[in-house]
């Protein structure tokens, strides 16, 4: 799928459905964002949510530890338009949400990664596309690499950070879903700007990754982090590594936590 454009897709006429929404937790802190959004769309019409939080399709979507993404985009295939959250907002805070969501055919309704805000400023003052990626390369420093190597096209989604508020943003949801040649339009643009095939892309950035990683010799390719999970692991090695140590280990740690909860 050459630029994951959607020329091959049925028509944006098939979408039955208004917008789906699917998060696994909500009201708290972190998630009042999405949290409130949902409860501005379904003002307007039914937004059905097919994850475990708000659920009123009588059931989660989809199986986590298995083939989740699959059933995801599959489901999805029904709606007009998504909201795809992330849990937290700030530059280069870009997930999967975003690519399920073009993906499986919806628009997507997007917050979270405020560099794309930038991109589209930087399309705003450029018509032509040779001044476009002259601007792209005067984005501050702080913008993720990733954004470097590619370009998402700021027509594909609705980027909630271009609104002042929730409100506005969901009128622009309204006028969209109201307007068949505006959802038409922004239907069929492609997700990347330029002549950006990801697979290609990214396999050729595994093999040099791998190839980088080989050439090395095992003594200097030879990586190991910090954290609570690696130094676990550390400390299970110096002690050998027999799997039943390490089990012993783990209940040991277990039942630790029990008593610690019960004191």
């Amino acid at each position: 799928m050459n630029n994951l454009a959607r020329a091959h897709y049925p028509p944006p006429y098939r979408h039955q459905k208004f917008c789906a929404f699917m998060a696994s937790n909500g009201g708290g802190q972190d998630t009042r964002m999405r949290d409130r959004f949902f409860e501005i769309l379904s003002a307007y019409k039914r937004v059905d949510s097919g994850g475990r939080w708000n659920n009123n399709i009588g059931g989660a979507i989809g199986d986590r530890y298995n083939n989740f993404r699959a059933s995801k985009c599959e489901w999805l295939q029904d709606y007009k338009f998504h909201i795809c959250f992330e849990n937290s907002s700030y530059p280069g805070y870009l997930t999967e949400k975003l690519f399920d969501a073009y993906a499986a055919g919806c628009i997507p309704i997007y917050w979270g990664d405020t560099s794309l805000r930038e991109i589209e400023g930087a399309m705003r003052e450029s018509n032509d596309t040779d001044r476009l990626y002259e601007a792209i390369n005067t984005i501050p420093a702080h913008i993720s690499p990733h954004l470097r190597e590619y370009t998402i096209n700021p027509k594909a989604f609705i980027n909630a950070h271009n609104f002042s508020t929730l409100k506005e943003l969901a009128q622009e949801v309204i006028r969209i879903d109201k307007d068949f040649k505006s959802y038409q339009e922004m239907y069929f643009q492609p997700l990347f700007l330029g002549d950006f095939n990801p697979y290609e892309h990214y396999e050729r950035k595994l093999e040099r990754f791998l190839d980088f990683i080989i050439s090395q010799g095992p003594q200097k390719a030879l990586r190991r982090g910090e954290g609570a999970h690696m130094r676990r692991h550390n400390r299970i090695l110096l002690k050998g590594s027999n799997p039943l140590r390490a089990l012993q280990e783990n209940i040991k740690r277990e039942i630790s936590k029990v008593f610690k909860r019960h004191k």
